[in-house]
């Protein structure tokens, strides 16, 4: 029996699914139809010497570990990131992460916060997924190339501001899918790149980062 299945996500994008439903019907574009198989990396912050994060307050932020988060005070617009060299990228994958971030500026609507991966110092690149200080917290996902910021998606994300959320970067074949608390947001292709993740964090911002987690998964 052939079954169509239609949705609506929260940011307006309809998802069609046609398949036999007795089948296990690959969909890398619906949060619960692929299943960690294999942690490989999981951080809640509990403490610097365990989350690799140190605590510091220098010029361009104060950082440290606060009620089992770790939270970033901006002091100029920068990103931070950690290395991680435990992935092996041949196989299917997913990068979660559940982040607050608090825009303390509120008049300055050009100000933006988010999640950088892939991030090559020596060029200055890499690339983001990034909310905008703005009416419907603009969300845009795209590579800087160390002059210019190519932006692949930008929508209304009308996620609720200062509060928690939960992004989900999954790597299956040869695509790259994104998911804002569990719904489909965008898809693109897969190209390699350095595996770290980090923030992009604005002057007078304040990031809070409850876990960060990295699983092989399987499909369903």
């Amino acid at each position: 029996m052939m079954a169509c299945d239609k949705t609506v996500n929260e940011q307006g994008i309809v998802d069609i699914f046609i398949g036999d439903e007795q089948s296990n019907t690959l969909r890398p574009n619906v949060y619960d139809r692929m299943m960690p198989t294999q942690n490989v990396y999981l951080q809640e912050f509990d403490n610097a010497a365990t989350s690799g994060w140190s605590n510091k307050n220098d010029e361009y932020s104060q950082q440290g570990h606060e009620n089992g988060e770790l939270v970033i005070l901006g002091k100029k617009t920068h990103y931070a990131w950690l290395n991680y060299s435990g992935l092996n990228q041949t196989y299917d994958f997913q990068m979660e992460i559940r982040v607050q971030f608090n825009f303390i500026t509120v008049s300055n609507t050009d100000t933006y916060m988010g999640i950088v991966w892939g991030v090559d110092n020596d060029k200055k690149t890499y690339h983001y997924l990034s909310l905008f200080n703005n009416a419907n917290h603009t969300m845009h996902i795209g590579h800087y190339d160390g002059k210019n910021y190519t932006n692949l998606f930008a929508q209304a994300s009308n996620l609720a501001k200062n509060t928690h959320h939960i992004f989900t970067i999954r790597k299956v074949g040869n695509n790259m899918y994104f998911f804002a608390n569990k719904r489909f947001i965008y898809q693109t292709a897969y190209s390699s790149f350095p595996f770290n993740y980090g923030f992009l964090i604005t002057a007078s911002g304040i990031v809070f980062v409850d876990y960060v987690k990295i699983d092989y998964i399987e499909h369903l």
